[in-house]
Parts: C-alpha cells; structure tokens; sequence
C-alpha cells in the first residue's frame, strides 16, 4: 500500500531506501541514527557509496518499527529513471527473500525527471518481479521465502495524489 507515513514508521521486516552518490541523506535524518551510526561509518570507510545497484544492510532500532534497513545505490540523483528504480526494488526484494523476510517497506525519494506516479509504478514492478520464481514450477519441493507484504512510502502529499489515480478493480 501507499503511505505517506514517516520513515521508521512502517511497520516491515526490511526497509529498502535508494541511495544516491554524493549525499548525506539529509532529507532521512533518523536514518544513521536509527542504525547507531552504522550508514555514516560506511559512507566513511568507502564501504557504501551510493553506486548504482550496490547494497548495503544494517539493523535499526530506536524506536523504529522496522528492524533492518537494506540501502541500495540509486547513483546520481540526476541520471535517476524509473529503470532503476525498478531494478532497486528487485534488489531490495530479493534482499528480503534471501533474508527470510516477508514485509517490506520501500522509500521514495524525489529525483529530477521521475514523477511520483512513476516512482510508485517501477517500484511496485520491481517487488512483483522480485517475487518471481521460475523454479516454483519444478516438482522438487523447496522451501521458498514471498514477499506477502509491501509498502511504499512516497513524499508529502504524493501518496494521496498517487492513490487517487489509481485504478480501482471493478467489483
């Protein structure tokens, strides 16, 4: 579902923010602190950059209801499409599929030449495609891991506008 709720407040196994290069996610300030400093540590030592598709995980707490935060590179916020905002959303669901995590949660954050429609639609593409499994066909049965549950969180007032152009199954 769509939420315009704050950042730690959706309650998810795993949190999937992009990430762009060369940023201080200033406009997510509880985010390092949430997870003890770990998000600023890493942008330090070079161990997360913010380069496209790279990923970096950290559990998080104070207060959040969100235990874990997978942060996928989005890099440049100028060279942004709904491309990869699609594949971050693959990435991040495949991150909570490999984790055994059912509920995720996925943030929006503004970039020039992708409106939040097109956000919303790529990042809503790239969960369902996350969720695909071609071996869910073969007779072997494996314990596999769905993403049951996920929700985005867009901008301000983006949530209402977006869910109001959504169309609506006919009953």
């Amino acid at each position: 579902g769509l939420t315009p709720r704050p950042t730690g407040d959706p309650e998810a196994d795993l949190l999937v923010v992009p990430v762009f290069e060369e940023e201080d996610l200033a406009d997510e300030p509880g985010l390092d602190a949430a997870a003890a400093g770990e998000v600023s540590r890493a942008r330090t030592r070079g161990e997360f950059k913010g380069k496209l598709f790279d990923v970096f995980t950290t559990s998080v707490g104070n207060g959040w209801k969100t235990q874990r935060a997978a942060l996928v590179g989005a890099g440049p916020r100028a060279e942004v499409s709904t491309e990869h905002l699609r594949r971050i959303a693959i990435i991040g669901g495949l991150a909570a599929r490999q984790r055994r995590l059912p509920r995720i949660a996925l943030l929006h954050r503004a970039a020039p030449g992708v409106t939040p429609e097109q956000a919303a639609q790529a990042l809503a593409e790239g969960i369902c495609l996350a969720n695909y499994d071609g071996a869910s066909y073969k007779t072997e049965d494996r314990d596999r891991v769905w993403i049951e549950r996920a929700g985005l969180r867009l901008l301000d007032g983006a949530a209402a506008d977006v869910a109001e152009r959504v169309p609506r199954p006919v009953p």
